[in-house]
C-alpha cells in the first residue's frame, strides 16, 4: 500500500477509510450468535501474540495467522483468520487498531461466511469453510447447470438476433440500399 498526506500519519491509529469486503452468503441463524463469539475470540488471542511478539525477533512483527477447526452443534467448520498491522504502530496500538475493525465488523457483517476488512493501519480477513450456508436449502446446489440443448439453443437464439439487428441496421442505411439495388439490377 502506498499513501501520501500533508501531516504525519506515522505511529497514529485511525479509525478510517475504512474498507470492508465479505460473503453474501451467510451462517445458519442457528449458530450466528456463537459464530460472532468464536470470530471475536479468535481475533482476540490473534491480537495477544502479536502483542507478545518484539519486532526485533519476528521477521513479520505485526501479521498471525491461525487456522482452526471448530466444532458446533450443528456441525464442525475451519476457522482460517489473518492479522496484520502496519509496522509503524507499536503492539499496544496495532491492537486499538484491529479491535476498533472488529467493533466495525459487528456493525455490518457478522454473519458472513467470509470477509475482509481493512482500517489504513491495520487488516482482518478470515474465511470459513464446512457449513452449509443459509441461503442454499439442505442438498440443493448454487450452481446452475445447463444442458447441451439448452447451451446451442442460447446460442442460436443470440447468433440469429445478432445477424437480424445487423442486416436492418445495414438496410436502414440509404447509401447500403443503393448499392444493393445497384447491384441487384447488374446481376
Amino acid at each position: 500500500m502506498v499513501r501520501y498526506s500533508n501531516v504525519s500519519f506515522f505511529t497514529l491509529v485511525e479509525d478510517g477509510p475504512y474498507a470492508a469486503r465479505y460473503s453474501v452468503a451467510l451462517f445458519p441463524t442457528s449458530i450466528f450468535s456463537s459464530f460472532q463469539q468464536t470470530l471475536s475470540n479468535k481475533v482476540e488471542q490473534l491480537i495477544i501474540l502479536i502483542g507478545s511478539k518484539s519486532s526485533l525477533s519476528a521477521s513479520t512483527p505485526y501479521y498471525e495467522k491461525d487456522i482452526s477447526r471448530m466444532n458446533a452443534l450443528e456441525g464442525s467448520y475451519t476457522l482460517d483468520t489473518v492479522v496484520q498491522c502496519s509496522p509503524d504502530l507499536d503492539s499496544a496500538n496495532c491492537g486499538v487498531c484491529l479491535r476498533l475493525v472488529v467493533q466495525s465488523l459487528s456493525g455490518c457483517c457478522t454473519n458472513a461466511r467470509w470477509g475482509q476488512f481493512n482500517l489504513p493501519k491495520c487488516f482482518l480477513k478470515y474465511d470459513t469453510t464446512g457449513l452449509p450456508t443459509s441461503q442454499s436449502p439442505s442438498g440443493s446446489s448454487s450452481i446452475n447447470v445447463m444442458k447441451g440443448n439448452e447451451i446451442f439453443r442460447r446460442i442460436f437464439i443470440t447468433a440469429l438476433t445478432t445477424s437480424v439487428l445487423a442486416l436492418v441496421g445495414l438496410c436502414s442505411n440509404p447509401m447500403i440500399i443503393k448499392i444493393i439495388f445497384v447491384f441487384h439490377n447488374c446481376v
